[in-house]
Formats: C-alpha cells, structure tokens, sequence
C-alpha cells in the first residue's frame, strides 16, 4: 500500500496473515488452475485495493512438509473448509465494498463458496471493529459493508471475448439472486461498487 494508504485497508492488512494475501505482482489478476480449469482474467483498477485468496492450504511453517486448512478447528466435512477464490476489501467514498469472487469453468454451483465467503467476510469485518474498536472513528466504522457476491464462469469471459460494446458506452453490472453477473474480458474492479 502506498502513502495515501487507507486507513482501514490498512487495518485489514495488519490484521489479515500476509500469507493469504495476493503478492502485489501478481494481484492485478484473478486466476485458477486446478481440475481441468485453466482461468486467467486481468483487474483493472484505479483504486486502492487488497486480494485475499483463502481457498488454499499453506505450510505450518517454510521448513514443514505438513499444511494448515483455513479452518483447523473444524473436522474435515467438506463444505466446512469451502471458500470463495478471492476475497477483495476497497473503499470508496467512505463506503467499504467487499467483493466476494469463484471462478468456475461451467454451471458448477457457486453458492456454497460465496456464502461461505460472506460469512468469513463478516467474521473479519467483526474482528476488525473489536480489535480497533478505539481506533476507528465514527465515520470510518465499517460494521457493515457492501458486499458482493460475483461468480465469474469461463463460458462469460468467451461471450465477452465475442462481443464488445461500443467504445465510450459502460454496461452496468447486473444483479439477480444476489449474485453479480460477469460478461466481460476484464475485471473491471469500479464497476461493482
């Protein structure tokens, strides 16, 4: 983060392990590769932002053969260990946005990441306003923030790719059942707050 750093970006980056957050070269694109499905799309952004990826596993330790999961409080039930992609945190005009975002290769069901994410979402949130609790003034108090749920499918980037709007004319983002819908090549970042 750079001089004007945000304050609450900043929190979130303090409070958050370093070893969850997207490295600064390469947090400019979303990417999965795993199961057959090979994804890479561009963000482009002209705010401040972090990127988390917390669907992983890391070493206990650099030296350690053995991994930690996200959650090693819970037994291993499936969908207690699932999680979004990306979890995003941004701010603009003094409004926290947390985009929440799964990257599918077909009509796989998103749900259960992005709730996942929502709750853990929160949960930091939460976290976050009792740690600082004195820290945060009135108008930076971020108990709730915006959060979006975008499930971005292969399929959507391949139409964008086919079509593109005319120059100069932005399409909005559309919402149905809480989810954001993705037709675009790029991540346009703005564009979901």
């Amino acid at each position: 983060m750079g001089k004007n750093q945000n304050k609450i970006l900043s929190k979130i980056d303090t409070l958050i392990d370093s070893n969850y957050k997207v490295p600064e070269e390469s947090k400019a694109v979303l990417e999965e590769i795993n199961k057959g499905v090979n994804m890479k799309i561009n963000i482009l952004c002209d705010i401040e932002y972090l990127s988390y990826k917390f669907d992983k596993t890391i070493k206990k330790n650099k030296n350690s053969k053995e991994s930690s999961l996200l959650f090693p409080f819970f037994s291993k039930i499936k969908k207690a260990h699932s999680m979004c992609d990306y979890i995003i945190f941004c701010q603009k005009d003094k409004k926290l946005y947390i985009l929440l975002i799964e990257l599918k290769k077909s009509d796989d069901k998103v749900t259960n990441q992005l709730d996942a994410g929502e709750d853990f979402a929160k949960f930091i949130i939460k976290t976050l306003n009792r740690v600082y609790k004195k820290g945060i003034k009135n108008t930076e108090n971020i108990k709730t923030p915006i959060i979006r749920k975008i499930p971005i499918r292969e399929y959507n980037i391949a139409q964008a790719n086919k079509k593109t709007l005319a120059r100069g004319k932005k399409k909005p983002v559309e919402i149905e059942n809480g989810l954001c819908k993705f037709n675009a090549k790029n991540f346009i970042l703005e564009d979901y707050l």
